[in-house]
């Protein structure tokens, strides 16, 4: 069930995506079609590199466009009590903008709020970057925000206030038809290992499988039209029917002595659930790992 938000309930916020590559063109994509109705001058994009900005500015010609964070025109409404900025970077990169726009949020009378869209950058590390009382939320969506169908963690920092918070997850829903509160922050490595990554892994089973239909005699295209569906109806269904266990689903599809038991009977004797438990292990330690090293002060 996709999550429905009433635009006559919604203020638009002033946004700001700091750099803007995939992910952060997904959440701009996303937010630009979802039924929020944005405001797009009030909404900024910023990049690294010159070509990326025309190549942006083509594809939103509504947004500011910028090479700088501190670009005067993300910064002169100080005291606008909406104002939201995300930074969208490698997790090695967002030291480098928190210190680019630190005396433009200490000059503001009301700080936006920062939002971090990646694993292992804590919000201790954060708040010894940024500026005393910036109130910040770290977010770990996935890559199907950009046709608004993106899972996604947030956990806030105890400065967010209710409303901001309440802005936030409106904002995520409307990308996001699963944008949950996490109750702990470790927790989010744990999203970021299985909801972040796994675009990943449905895209490597379907790859597998419509190579394997390929070498069968199915043409690419069909295959890749089947299989697409598939993983949406399954994935449409199993979120329509909660009550049922993932495992009853599953074998509601494997009629006893049937093609599809014996499929799955491959895959256990292959021990299919120990592989996929050490990939998210192994996925788990990076993620904490991420910010270790990252222990420059802005």
């Amino acid at each position: 069930m996709i999550h429905k938000v009433t635009p006559s309930l919604y203020t638009s916020p002033r946004l700001t995506i700091a750099g803007c590559g995939v992910l952060g063109k997904g959440i701009a994509t996303g937010l630009l079609a979802s039924p929020l109705n944005l405001d797009p001058s009030k909404i900024t994009l910023t990049v690294r590199r010159e070509d990326h900005a025309e190549s942006l500015q083509e594809e939103f010609p509504d947004v500011a466009v910028t090479l700088d964070n501190k670009d005067p025109s993300i910064w002169n409404a100080t005291n606008d009590p909406s104002h939201f900025l995300f930074i969208v970077t490698k997790p090695q990169h967002v030291h480098i903008v928190c210190a680019d726009v630190y005396s433009q949020i200490e000059a503001s009378a009301v700080p936006p709020v920062v939002i971090t869209l990646c694993p292992g950058i804590t919000i201790a590390q954060l708040q010894d970057w940024l500026p005393a009382g910036t109130p910040i939320v770290r977010s770990m969506p996935n890559t199907p925000v950009m046709v608004c169908q993106g899972a996604t963690g947030l956990f806030p920092s105890p400065l967010v206030s209710p409303t901001q918070l309440e802005t936030i997850s409106r904002m995520f829903e409307a990308i996001s038809p699963s944008a949950v509160t996490i109750p702990r922050e470790d927790l989010l490595n744990v999203v970021a290992a299985i909801s972040g990554s796994a675009p990943a892994y449905f895209y490597h089973l379907m790859d597998s499988m419509v190579a394997t239909a390929k070498s069968l005699g199915l043409s690419e295209s069909l295959a890749r039209d089947l299989v697409t569906q598939s993983c949406i109806g399954s994935g449409a269904f199993a979120r329509e029917v909660p009550e049922m266990s993932l495992l009853n689903l599953k074998n509601d599809v494997c009629v006893p002595g049937g093609s599809t038991e014996k499929a799955m009977n491959v895959l256990d004797a292959n021990e299919w659930h120990r592989h996929v438990k050490e990939a998210i292990t192994a996925s788990l330690a990076a993620n904490r790992a991420m910010g270790q090293g990252v222990k420059q002060k802005a």
